[in-house]
């Protein structure tokens, strides 16, 4: 269980979609082991088609095939028994071992805020991990900067994951991005 999170705009979801191609390669990232190859799905639900498309032939570039099942699916959300009994067939029917979710605030229903619905999606997520023997991977927000009233920045957790407290104590691997600086983004593959 893994959340990655970041500000806008410093490639969360590319990072992301690394890390999906690199578990379907069986390589290691980010000085993250990986033992053996596995079956990913990845679930983008923000971006537009020829985005992911753009950045799924440079992943398929650098790794080669990998088999990865890639869902764009914008305004996708589990929010019924329905939705999460067809993330479960889905899982099921491909043999998926590793599930990534992007990002989780369009995702989830409620608010991340709520503490019943963070403790529901968190239940559900266990439940697909437990009946269907596969890892999950989020991704997600950190807290926005706050300004006071002469417009200055002011330190107020941005760097913090944003959510209920319930959020940070589920998944085992917390991972913040900070910015990356660099002039476009499939140099993040090499």
């Amino acid at each position: 269980r893994v959340i990655l999170y970041a500000d806008p705009g410093t490639y969360k979801s590319f990072a992301m979609m690394q890390f999906c191609y690199a578990l379907a390669k069986g390589q290691d990232w980010l000085g993250y082991k990986v033992h053996r190859p596995l079956r990913t799905m990845y679930l983008q639900t923000e971006l537009i088609d020829v985005q992911i498309q753009k950045r799924s032939r440079a992943m398929t570039e650098w790794y080669g095939e990998t088999g990865v099942l890639l869902g764009n699916i914008r305004d996708f959300g589990l929010r019924t028994d329905e939705d999460w009994e067809a993330l479960h067939e889905v899982v099921e029917e491909n043999e998926i071992e590793y599930v990534i979710l992007d990002p989780l605030a369009a995702v989830m229903a409620g608010s991340e805020l709520d503490e019943q619905a963070i403790k529901i999606f968190t239940d559900s997520l266990d439940h697909l991990c437990k009946t269907k023997n596969t890892g999950v991977a989020l991704v997600h927000h950190g807290r926005k900067k706050g300004n006071n009233k002469d417009g200055a920045v002011v330190s107020s957790g941005q760097n913090d994951l944003r959510g209920h407290s319930r959020l940070t104590a589920w998944p085992d691997t917390i991972m913040y991005q900070s910015l990356i600086h660099i002039s476009e983004p499939t140099r993040l593959l090499s």
